[in-house]
């Protein structure tokens, strides 16, 4: 099927729900689609999604450009929840006794007030780990419940290679502050992923039970993390 000037391999099979991939290294689109399913309905289902198929393709086709390192500059992109923003920076040295940094959303843009061009970045994480704390906490108190489990201690911290970590004999879970980038459909995710090493530990068949059957579209959005 080619739409958009890209093709997109199409497979039908005996799924109850419509899947959509892409795939490194060229950006290749695959879409599953239950057995029966038209044609159209497929086309229009990738083009409700096309916005997130090309991000997708961009990232995997220049991981150069994504792999740089930000500056922390006025106009640059930075993304909060799934949702790019541009920065706004406004260094302010006469400030009055005791008055606080300050980041908000104002509009389209993130603006960072500041002393001194070094504390944009320092500031932005604290805003990110601020806003995250907020959807964090109550996604947990949400699954908590429905889960029948209880998590004793939530940190959050700058982490390499993991979206969250559990340490079930403490019942405490650590999250990515960089997770505040990602829409909250995968946060949700995420949260559920971790509350659940609180009953396996281990990434067991169980685990995946557990997990498909309260998120059952956890292999999209685990893809949608990547």
């Amino acid at each position: 099927m080619l739409i958009n000037n890209v093709e997109i391999a199409v497979q039908r099979k005996n799924i109850k729900s419509i899947h959509l991939s892409v795939y490194p290294p060229l950006g290749t689109v695959k879409i599953s689609a239950p057995l029966g399913t038209s044609e159209s309905y497929i086309k229009n289902f990738a083009l409700s999604k096309w916005t997130w198929i090309t991000e997708k393709r961009s990232q995997i086709l220049a991981p150069c450009k994504e792999s740089k390192e930000k500056e922390y500059v006025s106009g640059e992109s930075h993304l909060l929840f799934g949702t790019e923003y541009r920065l706004l920076v406004q260094v302010k040295q006469n400030f009055v006794q005791n008055e606080a940094q300050n980041v908000c959303i104002d509009g389209d843009y993130i603006k960072v007030t500041v002393k001194k061009k070094e504390s944009v970045k320092p500031a932005l994480e604290d805003f990110y780990k601020l806003q995250l704390k907020e959807r964090v906490e109550r996604f947990v108190s949400k699954w908590e419940e429905v889960l029948k489990v209880k998590c004793e201690g939530i940190k959050y911290r700058t982490m390499k290679t993991r979206w969250g970590s559990c340490i079930p004999a403490k019942k405490s879970i650590t999250f990515n502050i960089s997770l505040a980038q990602k829409d909250l459909e995968c946060v949700e995710y995420v949260v559920v992923h971790e509350l659940i090493h609180l009953i396996e530990p281990n990434h067991s068949t169980e685990f995946y039970r557990i997990l498909e059957s309260n998120i059952p579209n956890w292999k999209i959005l685990r893809e949608r993390m990547n």
